[in-house]
């Protein structure tokens, strides 16, 4: 979804992510909801080596990205492999999300409110 003036945004549910290198970018909080998620991930991306930004992104930014991934409550860390017909990266699960995903359920697991 893009915002009033034509950047990316998030999706119906999910807060987007690009990273490029060791560049990670997402939107601004202007026009999104501020996810949980979102924000585990910004505070994570030092742990990976990435300069994170919340920065305005157009979608040849998402088309050119080495990675594109959403987060969620609900959906955790889930990677873009296409965009609008168009492979993002190599077109498969990159190694970033993926290892993203792995710290993430370490963390969720660790955390996790037992009942």
């Amino acid at each position: 979804m893009l915002d009033v003036n034509g950047f990316v945004a998030e999706t119906n549910s999910a807060n987007i992510f690009a990273l490029n290198g060791d560049r990670l970018a997402t939107p601004k909080r202007d026009s999104i909801m501020p996810g949980l998620t979102r924000g585990l991930v910004l505070g994570l991306a030092p742990e990976f080596g990435w300069d994170a930004s919340e920065e305005n992104l157009s979608l040849a930014d998402l088309y050119g990205a080495d990675e594109v991934f959403i987060t969620g409550t609900v959906n955790e860390i889930v990677p873009v492999t296409e965009i609008d017909g168009r492979r993002i990266g190599s077109g498969t699960n990159g190694p970033g999300a993926t290892s993203l995903l792995a710290r993430y359920l370490e963390i969720a697991n660790r955390d996790a409110v037992r009942l």
